[in-house]
């Protein structure tokens, strides 16, 4: 009988533990890797698609803003590609777990609707979300999970229709004392799916037309990766669909009802019935000095922000999305010149990435929230870390709220809206 050797606190392991332990670690390494690969790849892209938008809020001429259009779609196409990726080698793995707050699922809704509805007016077609008088808007779950499972919905609904509408619906299901059980539907007037694809159109890589020939591009991942996601919800995902006709997915998922949002979170458009209609954007006017490079016309300096970013780029990128919206901000380049910054000056708002050189901003985000001055100032993560176990750390660590890089101008104003109530855009 072979002898087994004590482990260093002279307990001896069997093999079964053994092999948990090598499991844990292999599935730690893998977390920790996929979070350098997103962290590696996000980085970079936030300076191209940062430097792009604000390219294209600057005179230019037609075949220079073709250009530059192109430049943002196709990084748009990339990014999305890389999440698609990363999120299904988490789910794959067993290390994407739900990470539960409050939010609002009206806000919620509203924010998904801006960039489907303006892909939904490039094809001329019509975009609609509606909420039943029923549904509560205030919800305890996992909104980033959410808006994941909805936005792959949404999009392929984009893409596979050619003309007519797309409708996003929410209604209940079942509802107890605390908790509500919430059908969310995404209908469109699409191609459809044959009915012979329609039983596997949620296995991994699968796709209703896989020749050569296809008209429609992708991997194949995005309903596979929204049935994992919808397991995490704790529901279920499944499609009504007739060829040449449209398509209706439909999932549930679970929430708690609260009574608030902790954030004082403003909605423009309150629950009910939107419909988002097509409108052109007034033309540049160089001449008389009107690009949106020069609005608005004076900067705030009354609403001091401080950015933490090593990446000079990236520092660029956040200062002229600052500007372009009316507001100055400090820079510090590492958690421990944020430390140093939130202590000599009254900061109504902190932008803090994480990895950074000396200290890093989960270890900065402690030592400010451990002073008097500090621990009533917003922080929001903006970082390049964008899998749920980072969120997970930056809310356990003091933070506020979460933007992933590439920082996007919506979402820029989201936040400051939320955090700065004074501030008006």
């Amino acid at each position: 009988m072979a002898l087994q050797e004590p482990d260093k606190s002279g307990t001896v392991a069997s093999g079964k533990q053994k092999k948990t332990t090598g499991s844990k670690e292999v599935q730690r390494l893998k977390s920790e890797f996929l979070n350098n690969v997103s962290h590696e790849i996000r980085t970079p892209l936030n300076g191209i698609v940062g430097m792009t938008h604000c390219l294209l809020d600057t005179p230019l001429n037609e075949k220079q803003r073709y250009f530059a259009e192109t430049i943002r779609s196709s990084t748009s196409s990339l990014l999305k590609l890389t999440d698609t990726i990363l999120t299904f080698s988490k789910t794959v793995s067993g290390t994407m777990r739900p990470e539960k707050r409050t939010f609002r699922l009206s806000l919620l809704l509203s924010c998904i609707a801006e960039p489907i509805s303006s892909s939904s007016c490039e094809k001329g077609l019509g975009y609609s979300w509606d909420l039943e008088d029923d549904v509560p808007d205030s919800l305890y779950g996992d909104p980033e999970i959410l808006r994941q499972v909805l936005t792959i919905l949404a999009e392929n609904a984009v893409k596979f229709t050619r003309e007519g509408t797309i409708k996003l619906s929410v209604a209940v299901e079942k509802k107890i004392t605390d908790a509500v059980v919430l059908r969310f539907s995404v209908t469109d007037t699409g191609i459809g799916i044959p009915p012979e694809k329609s039983a596997g159109i949620f296995d991994t890589f699968t796709q209703a037309d896989t020749s050569s020939t296809r008209h429609y591009e992708g991997l194949g991942l995005g309903l596979t990766l929204s049935r994992e996601l919808v397991k995490l919800l704790g529901g279920e995902i499944g499609v009504e669909s007739e060829e040449k006709k449209g398509s209706c997915f439909r999932f549930t998922a679970s929430f708690g009802i609260t009574e608030a949002c902790a954030s004082p979170a403003r909605l423009a458009e309150e629950s009910g019935n939107q419909v988002i209609t097509c409108m052109t954007p007034a033309a540049e006017d160089p001449e008389n000095g009107n690009s949106p490079e020069d609005s608005p016309s004076s900067v705030t300096d009354d609403l001091q922000i401080l950015v933490v970013e090593d990446n000079l780029i990236n520092q660029q990128v956040a200062l002229m999305m600052l500007k372009k919206l009316g507001l100055n901000a400090d820079v510090a380049i590492n958690g421990a010149q944020a430390v140093s910054a939130a202590a000599d000056k009254n900061y109504r708002l902190i932008f803090m990435d994480i990895q950074m050189p000396e200290m890093d901003g989960i270890e900065a985000t402690r030592l400010i929230r451990g002073t008097a001055t500090g621990k009533d100032i917003p922080i929001v993560a903006l970082t390049a870390h964008a899998m749920p176990d980072d969120q997970t750390a930056c809310f356990e660590a003091g933070m506020n709220d979460f933007l992933s890089k590439p920082l996007h101008q919506d979402a820029l104003v989201r936040v400051l809206r939320q955090w700065l109530p004074a501030f008006s855009c």
